[in-house]
């Protein structure tokens, strides 16, 4: 699309907008959206290649799978429950929450700043709770 292109009444239109736009500003008017327009379809054509990369990776794993089913390996390749570090995890992140809950609501005597008591307690009651799921995780196998 050149400036050429347009039809009179659009370059009129523009200057009936901006009295100061000529031809030559609507030129680079179109020259920068041809430019972003050039760096759009670059950025498609980088997203569908990386697509199709991913696609035929998936495919080729698809196969690679097929094929140790075909072969009678069908044991479970799932990690074996960590019985002793799960409940550990469940145990830590139980306690760590309980405790960080309790100096929240000011159940426990201890003298601590306000931002302690608070915003300390919230983030470690949260990691607590991490600890917990992390300990399911581990009894789930996963």
């Amino acid at each position: 699309m050149e400036v050429e292109d347009f039809p009179e009444e659009d370059v009129m239109l523009f200057q009936a907008i901006r009295p100061d736009y000529g031809r030559e500003d609507i030129r680079k008017i179109v020259v920068v959206l041809k430019q972003r327009r050039s760096r759009l379809a670059k950025r498609q054509q980088s997203i569908e290649s990386e697509l199709q990369r991913v696609r035929t990776e998936l495919e080729r794993q698809s196969m690679r799978l097929d094929e140790l089913d075909a072969k009678g390996n069908t044991s479970d390749s799932r990690p074996k429950p960590k019985w002793f570090k799960a409940v550990g995890h469940i145990g830590e992140g139980a306690l760590l929450t309980i405790g960080d809950i309790s100096l929240a609501l000011g159940v426990l005597p201890m003298h601590v700043s306000v931002e302690t008591a608070s915003w300390g307690a919230i983030v470690s009651a949260t990691a607590g709770i991490g600890k917990i799921f992390d300990g399911f995780g581990e009894l789930c196998g996963e």
